[in-house]
């Protein structure tokens, strides 16, 4: 249903140095009691085995096979000599309405009913929120790209990176992006960090991002009642 978290993946587990099955097993655990599904992250060269457990309990892995790619930068990134399409920050309801719109239509959601969207991608709330950021870019005065970002403890998460099909190739999503990192840096973030498509890598990283790794994603069906421990090996 309808959330505030900005993503899709509201359910998940990340290794932080436990044993692979000893922290697939917890997680089994903690989210069959809540009948809930799960999203396993693995980060590329350091949770084989952990990859391994998902794959043998027949998970399905998110595309891109071969990863999301992980970037970060330090500080703004630099300005176009020409400044750029006009942006707007997102700051009214109806400006978080037109991004969730512009969300929708690149995941192919456009005529998806409102609650829909809403259940699927985000809340409008979530772009408002204490501590989040948005942008829009414009193009002959309506919205036709966007970006946002969650900003804590001095790092900046750049979410939801989106252009209309119409507006592609024309620089109004990068021109979210810059005034985007430039305002988290002004609200205190010293890092700002996102998860790239393999088709948007390039460009982000001729912005000034630099990847720092992959991670991939395995998602774990629901499971009914106390989950079944993990045997050593299995």
């Amino acid at each position: 249903g309808e959330h505030r978290y900005p993503g899709p993946y509201c359910n998940g587990m990340l290794s932080l140095g436990a044993p692979a099955g000893q922290a697939l097993r917890e997680a089994r655990e903690f989210f069959a009691a809540r009948r809930r599904g799960f999203v396993v992250w693995t980060l590329d060269g350091a949770d084989a085995e952990l990859e391994r457990l998902c794959r043998a309990s027949g998970w399905t892995q998110r595309p891109p096979l071969e990863g999301m790619p992980i970037l970060v930068c330090e500080g703004p990134l630099a300005r176009q000599r020409d400044g750029g399409p006009a942006v707007k920050r997102i700051v009214t309801d109806a400006d978080a309405d037109a991004y969730l719109g512009l969300v929708a239509l690149a995941y192919g959601m456009g005529d998806a009913p409102v609650e829909l969207q809403r259940a699927v991608l985000f809340s409008p709330a979530a772009v408002t929120a204490d501590g989040a950021i948005g942008f829009l870019a414009l193009s002959e005065g309506c919205p036709a790209a966007g970006a946002m970002a969650v900003v804590a403890d001095g790092v900046a998460c750049v979410l939801w990176i989106v252009t209309t099909p119409q507006a592609e190739g024309r620089g109004l999503a990068g021109a979210a992006l810059r005034a985007l990192v430039e305002a988290a840096c002004e609200q205190g973030a010293s890092l700002a960090c996102l998860q790239a498509s393999q088709q948007g890598l390039s460009r982000w990283t001729a912005m000034g991002f630099e990847q720092i790794g992959s991670y991939r994603r395995f998602v774990a069906p629901p499971m009914i009642g106390r989950a079944t421990a993990l045997q050593p090996g299995a």
